[in-house]
């Protein structure tokens, strides 16, 4: 929408629902799958993808 000094704005709104339709905008989705990252993760200085114990778990799910 333009305003009248030059400028504007824009308001995207939406809801999030599942396919089966169920409204879940602040409530989310329980996991199918629980991975939890070990506190020497966040000890990394650097880590990389390979360290990421739920990246690889999501790669695993995915290929199978």
């Amino acid at each position: 929408m333009p305003l009248n000094d030059g400028t504007g704005f824009k308001l995207t709104t939406s809801q999030y629902f599942t396919p089966s339709g169920r409204y879940i905008h602040d409530v989310g989705i329980e996991p199918d799958i629980i991975v939890e990252l070990p506190e020497s993760y966040f000890e990394l200085e650097d880590p990389t993808d390979e360290d990421d114990v739920q990246l690889q778990k999501a790669i695993e799910v995915l290929e199978n």
